[in-house]
């Protein structure tokens, strides 16, 4: 019997079209942990098939149709064989050695070169079942009864979030926003230092200059190799950090987002939660574009060719349903089962842009919030806007700090529990000034006269809150100080660093430049 697709006839030609377009893109699916079976990923699919069999009818010509399949196979193939073969800084140079194989292929082989290509795409995807399905359970760990004598730290991070301070106090949603996150740290008796800041503006350079506890000398000093690995993943050296706590006898436990590692030398128990778009809650032709533009960002060689696709969407970056449906829970539970004293690191993404929850936690439409994380300077109204969006998620977030410091409380857990948080940097909801008219990246100098202190909060202005165990009775400490500062006194008892109270803005040569928040 002769290994072969009947290329030509239409529909020999759609199936082995549809294997190299369709099978990735249900790959992808499987390895992000989408459902299935939803009407959006029915949609995908769809329109993946028929864009093949379009394509077949219009390349009829045996010749034009092998060099299109082989120019197919190589895009979909190329940035997981650049991973693979440890040539992630070269995936172009894997994609034209790609092709020029399956071109040589394509003329010796023909319509067998189809099959094997073919057969090579159903087997990846069996192997994306196998390794990726089902998602496991994230059901809460069953409570163990807490043990008297052991006390925990939980130092929170929350990615984002201004201070006391840093609301407008024009705009009526941040007042509101404001009093609720006062009234929630001070009813259960925890220091919050309303006029707190951070030393950057992005979370890459501020948590690791924060877990090592000095400003950087150079942009991702903290991070392996000062840049993310092939899978996207950037390794932030957290060992002193963590072993400051073990030294004082604790466990330490570490909550983080699949694509920040907190490295550490020493053993840890490590819970990881993903970007996956699965918990947003939009209608269905929404969800369609944010897969279909995730997935045509997913390699460097696959966004060049949009996915196989005729035209290009955007890929929403929607950090903020990484956690929010999952973390309160799962810190609860890890909290009330621990035996001995822990330390519970956790970095959660809220309230990270989008702007998309409301403050009951119900999700907006994306045309409401899908320019929120541009963080581009934009005219007075639209600042304004995105600061209601951005109050709202605040509020979520507050909601879910109540949940889990009352079931804490409620397991008579709080009281001898000492309570970090803090976040990295402000919201970066910028406005056009005449100080600053130009639009860059909210982490580059972009003035040119003084900056005010408004476009500096925007920037820096920090929520810092801490409760030492038995406090009960919560207090506001003014006076605008750095976090450098503030962990060296409030948390480790220690002299703060010298010179750790620049806020630092970067140059569009990535030279460092501080700027005076005072």
């Amino acid at each position: 019997m002769s290994l072969s697709l009947p290329l030509d006839r239409w529909h020999g030609r759609t199936l082995a079209l549809a294997c190299v377009t369709t099978l990735p893109f249900a790959g992808f699916l499987i390895t992000s942990r989408y459902p299935l079976l939803r009407p959006e990923t029915a949609a995908a699919l769809a329109l993946f098939l028929c864009w093949s069999l379009l394509l077949a009818l219009l390349l009829r010509p045996r010749p034009l149709f092998l060099l299109a399949y082989a120019l197919a196979a190589a895009a979909v193939s190329a940035d997981p064989l650049s991973r693979a073969l440890g040539l992630h800084s070269h995936p172009w140079a894997v994609f034209w050695l790609a092709f020029s194989l399956l071109g040589l292929l394509a003329v010796l082989l023909r319509e067998r070169l189809c099959v094997l290509a073919s057969l090579a795409a159903c087997s990846m995807l069996l192997a994306h079942l196998g390794v990726h399905w089902p998602a496991p359970s994230s059901a809460l760990a069953s409570p163990a009864p807490p043990t008297a004598g052991h006390h925990h730290v939980l130092y929170l991070i929350l990615d984002e979030h201004n201070g006391i301070a840093g609301f407008p106090d024009d705009i009526p949603e941040c007042r509101l926003a404001r009093d609720e996150v006062q009234d929630l740290y001070l009813r259960r008796g925890f220091r919050l230092f309303p006029g707190a800041y951070s030393n950057y503006p992005a979370t890459l350079d501020s948590i690791p200059s924060i877990l090592n506890g000095r400003l950087s000398h150079r942009r991702y000093e903290f991070i392996h190799n000062g840049q993310a690995d092939p899978y996207g993943v950037y390794h932030i050296d957290a060992s002193a950090f963590f072993q400051a706590f073990r030294r004082q006898g604790y466990d330490i436990n570490v909550t983080q987002f699949h694509g920040i590692r907190y490295e550490d030398n020493g053993p840890a128990q490590v819970s990881e939660y993903s970007d996956s778009l699965a918990p947003l809650s939009l209608p269905w032709p929404q969800k369609l574009t944010l897969l279909l533009g995730r997935y045509q960002s997913s390699g460097e060689v696959l966004k060049s060719f949009k996915g196989l696709l005729p035209f290009r969407l955007k890929d929403q970056f929607v950090l903020p349903i990484a956690a929010a449906g999952w973390w309160p829970g799962h810190l609860l539970a890890a909290i009330r089962s621990a035996t001995r004293p822990t330390l519970f690191f956790a970095h959660i993404p809220l309230p990270h842009g989008p702007y998309l929850y409301r403050e009951d936690g119900s999700q907006r439409p994306l045309p409401e919030w899908s320019r929120d994380q541009a963080y581009d300077r934009v005219p007075a109204p639209e600042y304004r806007a995105r600061y209601v969006r951005y109050a709202a998620q605040v509020r979520f977030t507050a909601g879910q700090v109540r949940w889990l410091l009352d079931r804490l409380a409620a397991a008579s857990l709080l009281d001898p529990l000492t309570v970090v948080v803090h976040s990295d940097h402000a919201g970066r909801n910028r406005c056009l000034r005449p100080e600053a008219p130009v639009n860059r990246p909210p982490d580059q100098f972009d003035y040119i006269a003084r900056p005010t202190e408004r476009d500096l909060l925007d920037r820096f202005s920090i929520l810092f809150a801490v409760k030492p165990p038995g406090s009960r009775a919560g207090a506001l400490v003014p006076g605008k100080r750095g976090i450098l500062q503030l962990l060296s006194a409030e948390v480790f008892s220690q002299p703060p660093a010298p010179d750790s109270d620049p806020v630092i803005l970067f140059r569009q040569d990535q030279s460092q430049i501080q700027v005076n928040f005072r």
